[in-house]
């Protein structure tokens, strides 16, 4: 049953981790949507006192190159849509994550078949859930979000 027990809690801790991890990547991609938006405004807005000022056609090029490489920049990176799929991700990683912290606090009670099937079922599914992430692999984040559940489970607990 310990060894159950055990997998149990480094499943726990996976899932607490997944949860960070695509919190901060839905952050990340929620504030360089918001970037891109202002450099689309603030260059529509240039481009247009460019044309009913008609300031030097320099200033016009300048803000039509804004223009240009904001929409370039928001039809290849893509950041609203990954910043959803992100934040989908980390909130099925929190569903999981609570469901495995049930788990841990009656694993105990429970024969240890028993307990590592449903183990076995909400790693699957966890898995399942983190194969869905549609942007690079980020060890710096993936370090961030290690180091923070590990402090925490320091504690005894993780949320």
């Amino acid at each position: 049953m310990t060894d159950v027990r055990a997998a149990i809690w480094m499943t726990l801790l996976n899932s607490a981790r997944w949860e960070r991890y695509y919190g901060i990547l839905a952050s990340r991609r929620e504030r360089a949507e918001r970037i891109v938006r202002f450099i689309l405004i603030a260059s529509a807005i240039g481009a247009v006192v460019a044309a009913v000022d008609q300031l030097p056609a320099a200033v016009g090029l300048i803000f039509g190159a804004f223009v240009g490489l904001a929409v370039a920049a928001d039809a290849t990176y893509k950041p609203g849509r990954d910043a959803v799929v992100y934040a989908l991700i980390r909130d099925e990683c929190c569903r999981y994550k609570t469901e495995l912290d049930r788990l841990w606090r009656v694993s105990h009670q429970l024969d240890p078949a028993e307990a590592e099937q449903r183990l076995g079922k909400l790693a699957d599914a966890l898995h399942a859930v983190t194969a869905r992430d549609p942007g690079p692999y980020s060890d710096k984040d993936n370090r961030a979000a290690t180091a923070a559940v590990f402090a925490e489970a320091e504690t005894g607990r993780v949320s």
